[in-house]
């Protein structure tokens, strides 16, 4: 009886949900459920890693299967679900039954005190935890797959929030909206919304994505317009018409994948110095802006053009420069940590490459524009930089124990030595070293961020591809850091003095970061256990660089790592146009959750203060204390 009586509830709760929806459909009045158009509170600044993919696939889930994984989490879901299908039998604008209903399930009410469906989707959207948007994924294909359908609209649109939220949106600052994002291109709508006497927010955004949702809404009078989940915005400006109300002008922008996950880095810049030819500029201007949405710059003085480079040191910056005045301003900018790559423009190529080659940062001397986009399409390109070495090294956690070792220390005791000195104890176990020596070392003649010759050519030889694979360096010495047998990590200890130096040099960023296997570890890897990388772990910056190296077939494990002391090596690898970042020897971490996506089990790691010192700072003079503590928790 208890079961029955709870079931009508459910019942009925539906149907009263049913005659608000109708009524709204008919009526003219804006309904009293706020929340999608006055969460903008709930938007996190903080840096978040794209959604996990499970598997590759093409196919589209109806809507029925598509909420499947969250039925249980949504009180009287099913009866939605049934309820907006029924509501878009003859669906409008070309999208499918299916489209239709999961755009009219997204706006729909729910009673009071009840999450809706769009509170629970934008809350694993926006959730720290990445893992719990997989159980979304299918719908949220269903969800994409209708706005793509519909028409872009370049409009001005509204939304607001309760609350004082202009220190959050300081002029010229940037945004990522994870979630699906609710607008009305009516500002009475959103306005109505507001609290007239306590502070509140209004953002005007100027878009050129949003998707009007008008005839598949449930509430089609509030001309609802949504923009897409990972909208990008910067605020143009701000002001304070009336006591506690703020108007927050935003503009829709576009920036890379590596800019969302990686903020640090802040975005690419593409400076064209003196484009001494109109017409050039004008052949290449609409596919450059393709590339670069919001961040092509022209300078003619090459004074100024040093002077915006040095002050946004936040950004990565290519430059295209012509060969007369490259020999000028090459050798002056070549140093810059934030000039990622120089092209050279000029129809005399040949005399150029001649001066160019001794500038690392060099990519290409082309002579028209067609060389010109495909050097910028190659470089941008994350496919183009995955080499076996690369993979290798992304993947290679075989070797990690389940045991907690003795602490690495000895090594910091020792002077630094060159890089041909600190390899000699190695020279007989790694064949043709020498000769990678030499390479890495006339590479490494002009380093950045501070480093020492040495130093950066330490870090460049760690990442060669060397000819029998088993035998490089990286895959060696790595054997070795995570052996339980301490003693054969000695004849690594001139090496590891300068190779730890080097990355100790480097600025240690916050981020989330991505690994894999090609088999299932899961077991290994228990919610809330804690546990050590001992190895030099490579990962990436780059969700889409991971799956080149595991696949989409087959068993596989993909770690999400919340790191914060991330060394990001791309200036020092040797190949350097790969998303490389390494985590120190010693890598502490918590298992936060996993979750199981048919072959793919998903881990999310979070980087913790270790019980005591794992590594020894190359910089110390003293051994680490060996004493355990053991982590109960």
């Amino acid at each position: 009886m208890g079961t029955k009586n709870s079931s009508m509830g459910t019942k009925n709760s539906s149907m009263g949900t049913k005659n608000s929806s109708m009524k709204a459909d008919n009526g003219s009045n804006i309904r009293g459920d706020r929340a999608r158009y006055l969460d903008v509170n709930k938007e996190s600044d903080k840096v978040l890693p794209y959604i996990p993919v499970a598997c590759a696939t093409n196919s589209i889930a109806s809507l029925r299967e598509a909420v499947k994984p969250v039925e249980n989490l949504i009180e009287d879901l099913a009866d939605k679900v049934e309820y907006s299908l029924e509501k878009c039998k003859r669906p409008k604008d070309g999208l499918t039954q299916n489209e239709s209903a999961s755009l009219y399930l997204y706006s729909m009410q729910w009673p009071p005190g009840k999450d809706s469906f769009y509170t629970m989707f934008n809350w694993a959207l926006r959730d720290e935890d990445r893992t719990k948007a997989v159980l979304y994924q299918d719908y949220c294909n269903l969800f994409m797959s209708a706005l793509s359908k519909l028409p872009s609209r370049q409009d001005d649109v509204w939304r607001g929030v309760n609350g004082d939220l202009s220190e959050q949106y300081g002029q010229g600052t940037t945004h990522v909206w994870r979630g699906a994002t609710s607008c009305s291109n009516m500002v009475h709508v959103t306005d109505s919304f507001l609290n007239s006497t306590s502070s509140r927010t209004l953002f005007k955004i100027k878009c050129f994505q949003g998707k009007s949702i008008e005839n598949h809404s449930a509430f089609p009078n509030e001309k609802e317009t949504v923009l897409p989940p990972g909208t990008c915005l910067r605020v143009k400006s701000q002001s304070n018409p009336a006591p506690n109300f703020y108007i927050v002008d935003l503009e829709q922008i576009v920036i890379s994948s590596e800019q969302k996950v990686a903020p640090e880095l802040s975005f690419f810049h593409l400076i064209w110095l003196r484009p001494y030819a109109d017409k050039i500029l004008q052949q290449t201007e609409i596919k450059l802006l393709k590339l670069f949405p919001i961040s092509l710059k022209t300078f003619e003085d090459s004074n100024e053009c040093e002077t915006f480079i040095r002050q946004e040191s936040s950004s990565q910056t290519m430059l295209i420069v012509s060969g007369q005045l490259g020999r000028e301003i090459v050798p002056k900018m070549h140093d810059l940590s934030n000039i990622v790559a120089i092209f050279v423009y000029s129809i005399n190529k040949q005399a150029n490459e001649e001066w160019a080659k001794n500038y690392k940062k060099v990519k290409a001397v082309v002579s028209n524009p067609t060389d010109l986009i495909s050097e910028l399409e190659r470089l941008l390109s994350p496919e183009e930089s995955i080499n076996g070495s690369f993979v290798e090294r992304l993947t290679n956690i075989e070797y990690e124990p389940d045991l907690m070792l003795t602490p690495i220390s000895g090594y910091e005791k020792l002077p630094l030595l060159s890089l041909e000195e600190a390899l000699k104890p190695l020279k007989d176990i790694i064949p043709g070293l020498e000769i990678y020596v030499q390479i890495v070392k006339q590479n490494s003649l002009k380093p950045v961020d501070e480093l020492t010759p040495n130093e950066s050519a330490a870090i460049q030889i760690y990442t060669m591809e060397m000819e029998v694979a088993e035998s490089s360096l990286s895959h060696l010495m790595n054997i070795d850091l995570c052996s339980i047998d301490r003693c054969s990590l000695t004849k690594w200890f001139p090496y590891l003095k300068l190779f730890m130096t080097a990355l100790h040099k480097l600025k240690s960023r916050s981020m989330t970061l991505y690994r894999g296997v090609k088999v299932d570890v899961s077991q290994h890897y228990t919610e809330g256990q804690r546990g050590v990388w001992w190895g030099c772990s490579t990962v990436t910056m780059s969700i889409g660089a991971l799956q080149e190296c595991i696949g989409t077939t087959g068993a596989c494990t993909m770690f999400m790592i919340e790191c914060r002391n991330a060394k990001v090596i791309r200036a020092h690898s040797f190949f350097n146009l790969e998303h490389e970042v390494l985590l120190i020897p010693g890598f502490y971490f918590e298992v936060k959750s996993k979750l199981h996506q048919g072959n793919l089990m998903i881990i999310y790691l979070k980087e913790v203060e270790p019980p005591f010192q794992l590594i020894a700072s190359p910089f110390e003079q003293t051994t680490p204390s060996p004493t355990i503590h053991i982590h109960t928790e």
